[in-house]
């Protein structure tokens, strides 16, 4: 089957293999997930699924921060800020 009869570029599939290996080890089974998706993931999906998951990877860092240093949990109001250090090391 040719797959730019179905609508499938190269060039997404090139631009996902370049984004899956530069994401972080947070981002390990969303990556394993779009490796082995079939058929292949186009840009616009890649990105939308991505932008969710980066969410999620964020409440998870909120939720071990605030973990590890409860009083670090006020820092976190925006996605876009930054947690400060806990003010004692850990």
């Amino acid at each position: 089957m040719d797959l730019a009869v179905v609508g499938y570029h190269f060039e997404d599939w090139d631009n996902a293999i370049h984004v899956l290996r530069g994401l972080p080890s947070d981002y390990d089974a969303f990556a394993t997930s779009i490796w082995t998706r079939n058929p292949p993931i186009n840009r616009e999906e890649l990105r939308s699924l991505l932008l969710s998951e980066e969410k999620i990877v964020y409440r998870r860092r909120q939720i071990a921060a605030i973990r590890m240093c409860p009083e670090a949990a006020s820092n976190f109001s925006s996605p876009v800020q930054q947690p400060q250090q806990c003010p004692w090391p850990i």
